[in-house]
């Protein structure tokens, strides 16, 4: 109890004094193990663990994940391979004896078979599941190099050899790929897509050198049994891959009816097509001129040894590409703009093939780049592309894009080189000039996925938008009759339930004048406050007989309702002794109104405190506030309010700013913005300030600038500034964010740049807000890792040290989640047409799912849109949050990323907390100092604690054990 009372006192003397703590930037991060513990321990069982923890940290794997990814990972490997080696026996052997003069027919024929086998691969999936569907392929092709293997070398044979390799590698590895989906939400498949991308590299450079060394001691034709072997070998790699379970829920509605159909209905899949059928064409068509290159300069007897070769340095500079480049091109670039890097790549040797004639270097060069980012960078950035569809539809559309209309594509860019062929243009240099022309058009269909690829991530978050119009409709006439005979019901709340939405929808003419003639005070109120603000006349008979009702609120809305409708009072005794003081007070001045000496006497009968007084002070600002403005009317509110008492009700200061509104009087406003102090009628007083305009406007502001105003007041003057919408108040609210000392002031400036933004439209710059977001997103990994530094003293003295330290560390953690509500609250601003608020509850509160497609969403929303733009480390750190790892290790790779330091101490971490300047905080390090009882810990924090002597002169004093009662007296 006396903590809690410490803390209490502590928070309440000092809480003026809050700022936040500026780091100074430090990228020595030191004194961190894995597991966060100090000191790191040592040791044969560490050092035999120290490589797999390393394999693990390097490529992001976490411990349940290793199976997964060690099947997948040795499957792709062995499934590429095998197809390396096929490819191999295939180029070789089809360009000897049919030559590059057949290749335009065989992309035809290929494309015609995929067309057929595509289909039938997804509908073995769909029944089977994607694990059963894979095995089976792998050993087909298993069993049908080994057939080729025993067929002699004729044209027939050669073509089928051909076709078969072009359909297994479009078939096994999309297969793969769709297991690999399956098996991964997407926050995982962002991190473990690029380790199992590698694989493919890898196992392309190990088919290819397996390959070139088979053939120095055997024909080509042998290695038609290697690949036969890898397949077989990749069917059982997946006996370690975990099952997938197959929902058993209803199909989507865009998983049914022809394939053809979900392109349609989901955007992002037609563009997803054009994307990998302008990306079939334009690497056909390089594929074409660079063979066409190598034919011209390499001699028939040559080309196996020489592809051998190519395609084995050719994958590992694709393995060093994903190595160093993938996972930092996806972390800053996103992922549409990994995927497109390819055509940005392949424009450009296009570009030089064309300016140098077609010389042999850049039509190599440009064939190295289609080889090194392919099946690596560009791979993986389509596969998450995908990851953004919804299942049903992914899993439908697939096949069919990477199956069907890949095939397709070809088939068209084997028919322009016919063409092409035909007319005798199908030199390397025009055919360099068509893949030039293309590059562009598929850099354009990537570039376009970004505003689909975020509108399905928007989806999944918040769901579809609904249409706005619809809650505005006009009424029909059948819904307008229900209401009016609403408006007769004896239920009282149906009747005003009817009059609400009949205003709402601007139609009050309907709600009947009859229905002053119900008997329950609240519809009567409700009806007159409605009556009194229209120009109808048919109601003011019957209100008149109200002002003799016996219930004093029916009284007060039916005089308010006549004198708002300008009906004169003047001839209705009604301020009587036996009549209530609001009565009085509302009738005395809309009745004697007239001179300035009459209001004079009206204001001087509601001086003073007592309750007859305070009542009478009502009526009169109700009248003030229904009655025309004039001067005298104003004075006499401004004499009224100088001579009111500090404390008044809500209903006081309400009326108040509803009169000070209509006299619209500038000498009002000192009144008002003390008034902003005190809570009760706080919105009312902000809406009478807005409507006196400019000169309340620039009274705020100064005192907001002033930092000597008084903090209660300070507090609240942002919000109140909001309220008038402007950009004036834009810039200001936003150079306070920016530079204020008080943290309570920034954050109440980041709540009116709130409103400004999203219902006033105003502009900040977006680099700004960036960096603001960065600053407290580093803040709160900063708190998250004092917090961690508090477990590493684990002994206490005695349970006081214990709960001092519960205490303190859940102070941290709120003031960590303080500045991650400040985060999302900014990147609001930056965003105000996205639902941040619905992105942040899933990133925090949701399942694995949720969390990892509202990391994805701020992903890609946060992406440059341009080279070179906003390449700061906010999207990595955002990242952080849902990357599901140890608090440890979450906070020391903020600490590498956000460049601040961490204590490498039990004793630096008390250090630093005793010099927070947050005075709470740090006045609970300080009585943790004194408590604990470990001496090597607490040396330096002793020291720290001594430079901050006014902290630890209130804690000693509150901690300090009470006197008895007789020496206190004396």
């Amino acid at each position: 109890m006396l903590r809690l009372k410490a803390r209490s006192r502590i928070s309440l003397d000092l809480a003026h004094r809050f700022t936040q703590l500026h780091v100074q930037c430090d990228a020595r991060v030191v004194g961190w193990n894995r597991h966060g513990d100090w000191p790191a321990s040592s040791g044969a069982t560490e050092a035999a663990e120290r490589p797999m923890n390393f394999i693990e940290r390097f490529f992001d794997i976490r411990p349940a994940e290793r199976k997964p990814v060690l099947a997948t990972f040795a499957a792709l490997l062995l499934i590429v391979v095998g197809h390396t080696m096929l490819e191999t026996v295939r180029d070789a052997l089809f360009l000897r004896h049919v030559g590059v003069a057949g290749l335009g027919w065989m992309y035809i024929v290929v494309a015609a078979l995929t067309l057929a086998v595509g289909s039938f691969a997804a509908g073995i999936g769909d029944r089977f599941g994607p694990r059963r569907a894979l095995v089976a392929m792998q050993l087909a092709s298993a069993a049908a190099s080994a057939t080729f293997f025993f067929l002699p070398p004729t044209r027939n044979v050669l073509v089928g050899l051909y076709a078969f390799s072009a359909l297994s590698g479009a078939l096994l590895v999309p297969q793969l790929w769709s297991f690999a989906a399956a098996l991964f939400h997407a926050g995982q498949s962002r991190r473990l897509f690029g380790t199992v991308a590698i694989a493919g590299i890898l196992g392309a450079a190990v088919g290819s050198s397996l390959a070139a060394t088979a053939l120095l001691r055997t024909g080509v034709e042998f290695l038609l049994l290697g690949s036969a072997i890898a397949f077989v070998a990749s069917a059982g790699a997946m006996g370690i891959a975990p099952r997938v379970a197959r929902s058993r829920t209803p199909s989507a509605p865009c998983a049914k009816g022809p394939a053809l159909s979900v392109l349609k209905q989901e955007k992002i899949l037609g563009r997803i097509a054009a994307v990998v059928g302008l990306g079939a064409i334009t690497t056909l068509l390089v594929d074409y001129a660079f063979k066409a290159a190598v034919t011209a300069h390499v001699a028939p007897d040559q080309l196996g040894p020489f592809f051998a070769r190519y395609y084995a340095v050719m994958n590992v500079l694709a393995l060093v590409v994903q190595l160093l480049i993938a996972r930092r091109a996806i972390a800053r670039a996103g992922v549409v703009g990994t995927t497109g890097m390819l055509p940005s790549a392949l424009l450009t040797g296009s570009i030089v093939t064309v300016l140098t004639g077609g010389a042999f270097l850049a039509m190599l060069g440009t064939k190295v780049m289609d080889a090194t980012f392919r099946h690596s960078v560009h791979r993986t950035g389509v596969e998450l592309v995908y990851l953004a569809v919804p299942t049903a539809a992914r899993n439908r559309a697939k096949p069919l894009i990477d199956g069907a209309i890949m095939r397709v594509s070809q088939a068209v860019g084997a028919g322009l080189l016919l063409v092409l062929a035909a007319v005798g243009w199908d030199s390397v240099p025009h055919v360099a000039l068509l893949a030039m022309v293309l590059a562009f058009l598929w850099g354009a269909a990537t570039w376009s996925l970004r505003a689909p690829y975020l509108s399905l991530f928007r989806r999944t978050l918040v769901g579809v938008p609904t249409d706005p119009g619809r809650a505005r409709a006009d009424l029909d006439l059948a819904s307008a009759e229900v209401l009016v005979e609403a408006t007769s019901s004896q239920r009282p709340r149906e009747v005003i339930a009817a009059m609400a939405v009949l205003e709402r929808r601007s139609r009050t003419g309907l709600v009947p004048g009859l229905v002053l003639l119900h008997e329950d005070e609240d519809v009567l109120v409700r009806a007159l406050d409605l009556f009194g603000s229209t120009t109808r006349k048919d109601w003011i008979h019957l209100a008149e007989k109200r002002t003799s009702d016996p219930r004093e609120r029916v009284r007060r809305a039916a005089l308010r309702a006549l004198a708002r409708a300008s009906v004169n009072v003047a001839d209705r005794d009604r301020a009587g002794a036996d009549e209530r003081p609001w009565i009085r007070g509302y009738i005395a001045l809309r009745t004697n109104a007239e001179t300035p000496a009459e209001l004079e006497h009206v204001v001087a009968s509601a001086r003073g405190r007592s309750t007859d007084a305070s009542e009478a002070r009502l009526g009169i600002l109700t009248a003030i506030g229904d009655a025309r403005p004039s001067g005298a009317l104003a004075d006499a509110l401004v004499a009224l309010l100088e001579d009111a008492p500090p404390s008044l009700s809500l209903d006081a200061v309400t009326l108040a700013a509803r009169a000070a509104t209509n006299v619209a009087d500038e000498r009002l406003i000192p009144w008002l913005l003390v008034r902003l102090e005190r809570r009760e009628g706080r919105s009312a007083v902000r809406a009478a300030l807005v409507a006196l305009g400019r000169p309340a406007y620039d009274a705020a502001a100064e005192k907001l600038r002033n930092t000597s105003t008084p903090r209660r007041l300070r507090i609240h003057l942002p919000r109140t500034l909001s309220r008038f919408g402007t950009q004036e108040a834009a810039d200001l609210l936003y150079e306070l964010l920016r530079s204020d000392a008080d943290g309570l002031v920034r954050y109440k400036c980041l709540r009116g740049l709130g409103r400004l933004v999203v219902e006033h439209r105003a502009s900040l710059p977006p680099a700004g807000l960036r960096s603001l977001a960065m600053r407290d997103l580093s803040e709160h990994f900063r708190l998250r890792g004092l917090k961690r530094s508090l477990s590493w003293q684990r002994e206490e003295a005695d349970g006081s040290a214990a709960r001092t330290r519960t205490l303190l560390a859940e102070l941290l953690a709120e003031k960590s989640q303080q500045a991650l509500e400040r985060v999302f609250r900014i990147l609001k601003l930056a965003f105000p047409e996205e639902d941040i608020h619905r992105v942040h509850t899933a990133a925090l509160q949701g399942d694995a799912a949720s969390r990892a497609n509202a990391a994805e969403f701020l992903d890609a929303l946060l992406a440059p849109r341009r080279r070179g733009a906003m390449t700061d480390d906010l999207r990595p750190l955002l990242r952080l949050l849902n990357a599901d790892l140890p608090e440890a290790d979450a906070v020391l790779r903020a600490a590498e990323l956000a460049s601040f330091a961490l204590p490498a101490t039990p004793g630096e971490g008390l250090t630093w907390l005793v010099e927070e300047r947050d005075v709470t905080v740090a006045a609970l390090a300080t009585v943790l100092v004194r408590q604990s009882a470990a001496p090597d810990a607490t040396a330096a924090a002793s020291k720290a604690v001594e430079r901050r002597r006014s902290i630890a002169e209130s804690v000693d004093a509150l901690l300090a054990p009470p006197r008895a009662l007789g020496s206190a007296h004396g």
